[in-house]
Formats: C-alpha cells, structure tokens, sequence
C-alpha cells in the first residue's frame, strides 16, 4: 500500500477532522512499510485513538516498530484502552512512556495477567454495599488501606496468573478492610465535637518503645480477630482463599487442610516463634493470641494481647516474626482515619439536627411548646460533655413492640417523640459510632424547630387562626440519585387584605380588554356540534332521509335514524396559578402580575372553569410559605380582589416544595383538565445552597411528579436568561418567555385560552 493511498485511507478515518497532509505523511512512512495484515490492523485503532489526542496518534503511528509485537500477540486493542488510561490521567508524557512498556504489558498478560481495579470494581461495589448494608466507596489508590468511610486499592494485582484468582484476592481485601470497619479496629470513640489531630491509637502505640512494632504487633492481633469473625460470616469466601495462601504466606503448611485462615496466621507466628524463644514464651504468646479469637469482644482484647506479648521478646526478634505486613492487611492510615471520621460526624451532626428539627416542627402545638422550654432547659444545664439523649428502642406502651424492627424514639423530657425509618437509621449510626447520641443534638434540633416555629414574621398580620399545620415533603438530590426524606416543611399562611384603589384603577386602566376578554372566554364555554344520523333530534338529517328512501326504492329495509343532534360538550377544567412572591417580584414586575392576575379573574368569571391562585415564598427549607389568594372553591369576590392587592414581594424563591403541595391539592380535585400556571420572574433559588443545578433538578422533578399525576404544567416568565434552564425543567413547549413585562397582563389571559381551547 504506497504512502498516497495510506494517506487517503487515514483522512477517511479521521473526517471531519483533517489535519495537515504533511504531518500525515510523515507519521505514516513507518507503517507503509509493513505487511497489509499489520497496515490494516494498526490504521483499524486510529478511530479510537483520534478522538481523544490527535498528538498522541501521531506518536503511536511514528513509534510502529515499537508496537507491532502487540500485533502479533493479538493484543493491540487490549493494550491501547491502557494506553488511552494512561494518557487520561497522565497527559501525553505518561502515554508515550506507556509505549515505552510494550515488552512489560506482553509479558504481563501472557504470563501473569493480572486484574486492575477499574476491571473488578463493577463486581466489588454492589458486592461491599451488601456486606455493609449502605455504601462504602471503593477508591483506586498506590496501596491498600481504609479511613473507615472508603476502601482504598491497589490500581492493579499482577500476584496470579489467573485472573479469577486476582479477583478473589481482591474480594478478600474488600471484605477484609469491611470487616475491621464492622469491628471498629481504627474506631474512634470520643467525642464528636472534639477537633481531634492524631488518632488515639497514636497514642497507644507512643507506649511501645518502638511505636513501629507495636502498631504492627496490634495489627496482627487485630488480623487473627478478623479472620475468625470472616471466618463465621462469610465461610464460603475463606474456604476459597486458602487457595491465595501458599503465594502469601511462606510458613503456609498444606497439611493442615482443615484449619481456618486465622488458625494458619497463628500457625505461621508460633512456627517462626518457635527457633526464637523458649517453650514458656511461646506458650504465653499462644494464650495472648488465642484471646484474639474471641471475635465477639471488641478491639481492647488486642490491644491487651499486644502489650502482653511486646515485653516477652526483644525487638529484633518480634521484626524477625512478624516479618512484612500481609498483603491483605494494608496499612495503618491513622491520619486519613482521623480526616475522615471528624467529617463523618459533621455531616452526620448536621443531618440529625436538620432531620429532627423537622420532625419536631409536624408535632402538635403543646409538644411543640415543651420541646421549645425543654430545648432552653436542656441549653443551661447541660455540660458541654459528653452526655446522652435518651433514646429508646421500642416502647413498653407500643403495640409494635415485638415486631421485628421495633421503632426508634427520643425520649424529651417525658415525651417519646417516634423517629422515621431514615431518621431512625442516622440515629443508630451515629450511635454505632460514638457509643451514644448526644444530648446536646438533641437540644438544638429542639431549638432550630423552636427558632422556625417562632421566627419573627415580617407580616404579623397574616397569623391567626386561618394558619393551617405545616406539611413536609421531600427533595430531591440529584447527587445521589434519591430523596431527601420529610426535608421541606410547607406552611399556608392567609394573605392580609388590602383596601385600596388598585382593582378600580387596574379594571378602568383595561376596561375596554376586560369587555373584549369577557366575550373571548363566553364562546370558550361550550363547544357545540352536531351529530348526525340520530333516532331523535332537533332537526332531519337530509342525507340520511334520501339514503333511507333509496333503500325503499330498492326493496331494503330503511334506516331508522334520521335526525340531527345539536351536541353542547361541557368544560371540565381544574387550574391552580401559582404566583411568585420572592422579593425579586418588587416594582413593576408585581404590579404587572397583579393586574394580570385581575384581568384573568374577570374574563374567567364567564366560564364554569374551577380556578385558584396561590402565592408562593420562604426561606430555607424549614420555612416555605404558601399564600391561598383564592381556593378553588372560593367565589370571585371583593375579598379576593383586596387579596390580590395584599400581593407583594417576599422572600426566595423555592419553588419544588410548592409545586409539590399544588400536586397535593391537585389530589383531591376530579377534573379532565388540570392544569398548573407558574408565574415566576426567575430560576429556582434559596438563601441556603439551594441553588443552581441542585434547585433546578429539584423543581424539575417536582414538574415531573405533576405530571405522572395527570397535571400538565405551564410556566410564564420574565426571566431573560429563561432559555438557559427552562427547557430542562419544564419541557420545550411547556414555557413562554415574556420579554416585556408591561405585556404580562394582557397575554395572560390570551395563554390561557390557548393552553385550554
């Protein structure tokens, strides 16, 4: 193949994007020398290789010689995903050096072939968050180890040829690692709110005169427990490892078919023992280590074991026996430990009290109240240490008692308050973490609640007895592909009416719109046709009747139906506006949605159509407000005009928990039609980290539960930067962008007929 007919083959590959044919032709005189099979076998890679680096083509391409024995081992493709890895995380440099090991990665997968993580971590994954029963991120790093929220491994295993073996080991590294978190090995148990900077283990091992050893001296004690607690749990697993064994250890004794894993490991410590020390030593040492089979203790019985046998030899003899860490083992990361631990219990303090909080604002007013006094009781006469809430499994007084997950409550001052299942789980979590839950979680769940319930109202007069009980819902977290459970607290709070000119000045301003409105919406409301070829009617049907008389004629039997119907269909129409009320809507944007407001009310005066109109604004989570301008059920009346005049800017703009509470209003409505009507001057946006993508996602979902439950969503904005995000929200053709405000109160209307006709 000569070097023009390479090139042309080569811009084929790579269209639409061509290069410089020179640099083609350059890169390509290496490979025209080649036999056809290598030609077309090394251009078949280009395609792959193209898209990601066009430099790093050329390189492969120059560097033919090079690669041409993974030709010949029918192993180029395998090892050009690898050389695209290696670019990904290393840049250009990194791949080149890659072509550089071509001999190394032939002999790797011809003779030990080895794993990497990336290949066994979709089988690892689903594999430790069933062991956990949650998720605990399996990570690549340089070496094995964990900081008890995350298993680190090795990016690759090359320990057996097989690679079902070098799978199995590293299952056994995972469930290893998973165990030593399940039996608090590196736990930490003090305090939360202490700033801790070493781990307390640190300090044990400061004991030891050589602090080296004796963490490792731990360590192998703390192994033998783990093992055997292994070998109880997951039998199976153990069984299939002492296969791995013979190319780990090497005091590993074929003989013993029968003995455990952990019976090996300490066959292993007393066989090096045994040339080192004398047989009282050795005895000693084995009592110490049988201790440590005793999985159901907790990690003291090591510690003790290992201060034991440390003062019974001298320290070369104890570097001697323990040799090099176990490949399964890892290390000691007491620093990523102590990293990950203090964040651990920061988001688990923050979602406790978020959660709890939340919880306590849907109870009865009178618990309400003793939990706001208790909270100030709890706040003065709590040290600031480490005391406990009360917190109860089960209750002597529940039927559900014997079931056999028994609920969780938190006793307060003599008033159980019962936890939900997620709320429940946090608690027993942080409690498996810390040995208890602290009060003074407790309190300040109480106080937030107490805070939110008694927040100073910039509208003092809209409270009364209209408020009606907070509802929660939940949010959605795109991050985490799930709900935030019982996260939104939504509270309907009366909107103050307002005497004043403004509907006597909006209706003259528009009068002359308002008429021609009025006369639009009356022929909206039915819908006549006729229907033909009836037994009874309002008039004859000609057709019929000369079809009829033709069937006479020509001896059929005629039909009977002959008449026309006059058909009038009924609207049967549900809309609720919802109406944003954040402190953007100021100046001529709230007036205009105001007048809008009324001009709509007027012209649907003339259908039968139900309607409602529903403010909506807050801040943060705990407090989002809705404002009922007017029920469905409520008339068209002087108090909802002096309502609609009440409007005026708010807050923020959360919209997802107020769509959600339409949807629930929505659910006690019967209609064919129901439709939702947003009003809004801008995105989805909190004073919290309710913002962004997070915000948008939530109100998208949001939409999306209105409309699997058969209500169609509609937004109207005035949001210039609209287009950015309302096509993802709402869907292409379920939005308008107002780019006039001015315009807002006469196109209103003129969408909904539209929307409705």
């Amino acid at each position: 193949m000569q070097i023009t007919t390479l090139t042309k083959k080569f811009f084929a590959l790579v269209e639409p994007s061509l290069p410089n044919e020179w640099e083609v032709e350059d890169a390509l005189l290496a490979l025209a020398q080649q036999q056809e099979s290598i030609k077309n076998t090394i251009l078949a890679q280009v395609p792959v290789i193209w898209p990601v680096s066009n430099a790093l083509c050329f390189t492969f391409l120059t560097r033919i010689e090079e690669v041409i024995p993974l030709v010949e081992y029918g192993l180029l493709a395998e090892w050009v995903k690898e050389l695209l890895d290696y670019y990904e995380r290393g840049g250009l440099h990194a791949a080149q050096s890659c072509i550089s090991w071509v001999p190394d990665f032939i002999s790797r997968l011809q003779g030990k072939r080895g794993l990497r993580f990336e290949e066994a971590k979709g089988r690892l994954q689903p594999y430790v968050n069933g062991l956990a029963g949650r998720e605990v991120l399996l990570l690549p790093a340089k070496n094995l180890y964990t900081n008890t929220s995350a298993i680190f491994l090795p990016e690759e295993l090359h320990l057996f040829a097989d690679r079902e073996l070098c799978f199995l080991m590293y299952k056994f590294m995972v469930s290893f690692q998973w165990a030593s978190i399940k039996l608090k090995t590196l736990a930490i148990t003090e305090s939360g709110d202490v700033a801790f900077t070493t781990h307390p283990l640190e300090a044990f091992f400061s004991t030891f005169t050589d602090s080296i050893l004796g963490s490792r001296l731990y360590y192998f004690c703390e192994t033998i427990r783990i093992t055997c607690f292994l070998g109880q749990e997951l039998p199976g697993l153990m069984r299939q490892v002492k296969r791995l064994l013979p190319a780990l250890l090497s005091d590993f004794n074929n003989q013993e078919e029968t003995s455990t894993v952990a019976d090996l490991l300490q066959n292993m410590l007393l066989l090096r023992l045994e040339y080192k020390a004398s047989s009282s030593t050795v005895e000693k040492v084995k009592q110490s280590i049988n201790r440590c089979t005793d999985n159901t203790s907790n990690f003291t019985v090591s510690k003790r074991a290992a201060k034991a046998i440390y003062p019974l030899l001298d320290e070369q003899t104890l570097a001697e026996i323990l040799g090099t860490p176990l490949f399964f083992q890892g290390e000691l990361r007491l620093d990523a430990v102590v990293a990950a631990v203090m964040d651990k219990r920061k988001q688990d303090k923050k979602h406790f009290i978020g959660a709890f909080s939340t919880l306590l604002m849907q109870l009865p007013d009178s618990i309400l109240d003793e939990s706001e006094s208790v909270s100030d009781e709890l706040q003065a006469s709590m040290p600031q240490s480490a005391d406990q809430a009360r917190v109860v499994i089960g209750n002597k007084h529940s039927e559900e008692k014997n079931q056999s997950r028994e609920p969780v409550y938190i006793q307060i001052d003599n008033q159980e308050v019962k936890l939900t299942d997620e709320l429940s789980s946090l608690t027993q979590d942080i409690i498996d973490d810390m040995g208890y839950l602290p009060e003074h979680y407790v309190s300040s769940a109480a106080g937030q609640a107490g805070q939110s319930k008694g927040t100073p109202d910039l509208y003092p007069a809209t409270q009364g007895a209209d408020s009606k009980a907070p509802v929660v819902y939940d949010e959605w977290d795109y991050r985490r592909k799930g709900f935030r459970k019982n996260w939104c607290v939504v509270v309907e709070k009366p909107i103050v009416p307002v005497k004043s000119t403004f509907i006597a000045d909006t209706l003259n301003k528009y009068r002359g719109q308002i008429i021609r409105l009025r006369y639009q919406f009356e022929i909206m409301q039915t819908s006549e046709h006729f229907i033909r070829r009836q037994r009874d009617g309002d008039d004859i049907d000609f057709d019929a009747l000369v079809e009829s008389l033709a069937d006479t004629v020509a001896g059929y039997p005629p039909s009977d139906r002959l008449f026309i119907r006059l058909l009038r269909d009924q609207r049967d129409i549900a809309v609720l506006f919802l109406v944003d009320m954040s402190n953007s809507t100021e100046g001529w944007v709230g007036k205009s949605i105001k007048e809008a407001l009324v001009l709509l009310s007027e012209a649907m005066e003339m259908l039968d159509d139900r309607y409602g109109i529903y403010g909506f604004s807050g801040m943060r989570r705990l407090r989002c407000e809705i404002f009922p301008i007017k029920t469905i059920e409520e008339k068209y009346d002087t108090n909802v005009q002096q309502k609609i005049t009440g409007i005026g800017p708010r807050e923020y703009t959360r919209m997802a928990p107020a769509i959600r509470h339409m949807n629930a209003l929505f659910a006690d409505i019967e209609a064919k039609m129901k439709l939702l009507i947003i009003l809004s001057d801008g995105k989805p946006e909190d004073y919290d980290d309710y913002k962004g993508k997070y915000a948008i996602e939530d109100t998208r979902q949001a939409l999306l539960e209105a409309k699997s439950q058969g209500v169609h969503p509609f937004c109207i904005t005035i949001d210039r930067h609209a287009q950015s995000y309302m096509a993802h929200m709402y869907g292409p053709v379920n939005y308008i962008f107002v780019n006039n405000v001015i315009r807002l109160p006469l196109l209103v209307p003129e969408i909904y007929k539209v929307l409705t006709t």
